[in-house]
């Protein structure tokens, strides 16, 4: 009964694991465009570049997950 629990537990846990990935690759975001244009009114371009192709192999993850890609 226990295993079956921490089976579930697991289960539910690695389906999630995308999803905490995406709310923690936001919040992230969030924050350095927020120091970037608001704290120092002044932003690096490397770090934009960065967080744009973060995002662009991230969203190649997702969709190769889920079969969309080609």
């Amino acid at each position: 009964y226990g295993v079956f629990i921490l089976n579930l537990f697991f289960f539910h846990f690695f389906m999630l694991i995308p999803e905490l990935f995406l709310i923690f690759f936001y919040h992230h975001m969030y924050q350095t465009v927020m120091s970037c244009y608001w704290v120092t009114f002044e932003c690096d371009f490397k770090s934009v570049l960065e967080l744009i192709f973060i995002l662009a192999k991230m969203v190649y993850a997702l969709c190769s997950l889920n079969g969309f890609s080609h």
